[in-house]
């Protein structure tokens, strides 16, 4: 079987700061080829299967965007049409590499070949406008019967709760007086959910509204949400939290702030900063020792903007030490006055196997999926 390493519709690619090896999937279906949003797995564990997003600027991402993927047995790429999808709703079997997806009020499955048609397994009974039912898919269990959702029915009804594959039945949980999304299910706790106060522009009104700062002084950004209906706030640590996911042993809560890489752990109380940065998103091994994450750079515009320059960056727990895998991503012709209307952040996550890390890169003139293979990354370490 093919490897990122060994497959013909990669290329490596050579950080010319400190010889970091990386791999770009240079062979086109689409023009915009991107990896998963952080949180969703995208990686079959065996390396056979790898989906990616794919889409047509200038036509819009939020109408446009499907899935393509790479078949590493056959050393193929394929894209699929008939994968639209809503938000950053992917999320693929670790096993079978069967992808599941949101359109609208709906979810979808597919099975990773070229002759393959998606089906539909779930559809919200509302005759509401739906505005969306998953930012992220994750599933309750192994058998992917259920999938946690964060649904907008009409301008301001939000609720997250559980989908039920099998009775077609949606189960909120939890009615929310605000926009609450980033809704993932605890990976070992099935009545547990990590799910995000975040801001939303009103569609009647055209007014924005952003995530408060209650009277403690607490950013209200993080919470979780059991199935009994109970909503807890969590107090961060540092400034801005945001990007949020659970450690692989549902343990413990991940985010970023302006004071770095932090974890809450919910059964111990321990709450503490692992690498003091200013990161934009990041991911965990799920052993915890080596993370991965993406640093917008200002040394050009002293402004974050979509397009905007950044580094992807390995930070090795055990060593203390950090390697650029990318030490700066290409702005290209994208400005803050003139921003990429795609979300191309580098968005890195490890794979499945924790054996590769996933990202996307702008320094091929546009958005295109990378691969960088941890034990090469590590052996540049200094």
């Amino acid at each position: 079987m093919y490897t990122p390493e060994t497959s013909s519709l990669f290329e490596k690619r050579v950080n010319p700061q400190n010889g970091a090896i990386y791999y770009v999937l240079t062979a086109k279906v689409a023009s915009f080829q991107q990896g998963f949003y952080f949180v969703n797995n995208s990686m079959t564990a065996d390396g056979r299967y790898l989906w990616f997003y794919a889409s047509f600027p200038p036509m819009h991402h939020a109408d446009c965007r499907m899935l393509g993927f790479v078949h590493f047995a056959e050393d193929s790429i394929s894209l699929c049409p008939d994968t639209l999808f809503n938000a950053a709703s992917p999320w693929v079997h670790p096993v079978t590499g069967e992808v599941y997806f949101t359109w609208e009020n709906m979810i979808f499955k597919r099975k990773p070949h070229k002759d393959a048609r998606s089906e539909m397994i779930f559809k919200l009974k509302s005759n509401r406008l739906t505005k969306g039912i998953a930012t992220h898919l994750t599933p309750l269990d192994d058998s992917c019967n259920k999938f946690f959702l964060d649904i907008r029915e009409g301008n301001s009804d939000f609720s997250v709760g559980v989908a039920d594959i099998s009775s077609g039945e949606y189960e909120p949980w939890y009615r929310s007086p605000f926009f609450m999304n980033h809704a993932q299910i605890n990976p070992k706790n099935p009545d547990l959910a990590l799910c995000a106060y975040d801001g939303y522009t009103d569609i009647e009104t055209g007014i924005s509204h952003w995530i408060p700062t209650n009277a403690q002084g607490i950013y209200e950004r993080l919470w979780t949400v059991e199935k009994s209906g109970k909503a807890t706030l969590h107090a961060p640590i540092g400034k801005m939290p945001s990007h949020e996911w659970w450690s692989s042993d549902g343990t413990k809560i991940y985010y970023v702030s302006q004071s770095g890489i932090n974890y809450k752990n919910i059964e111990t109380g321990e709450h503490k900063t692992v690498h003091p940065c200013d990161p934009w998103h990041a991911h965990t091994t799920k052993d915890e020792t080596l993370y991965v994450y993406d640093d917008v750079l200002y040394d050009k515009y002293p402004v974050w903007y979509r397009g905007c320059s950044c580094a992807v960056r390995l930070f090795n727990a055990k060593t203390g030490k950090v390697t650029d895998i990318v030490s700066r991503m290409s702005e290209n012709n994208w400005t803050p006055e003139n921003p990429c209307d795609y979300h191309i952040d580098p968005h890195p996550r490890f794979s499945e196997n924790g054996k590769y890390i996933i990202f996307t890169t702008s320094n091929e003139g546009g958005a295109d999926l990378a691969i960088a293979n941890v034990e090469q990354i590590l052996r540049v370490e200094k």
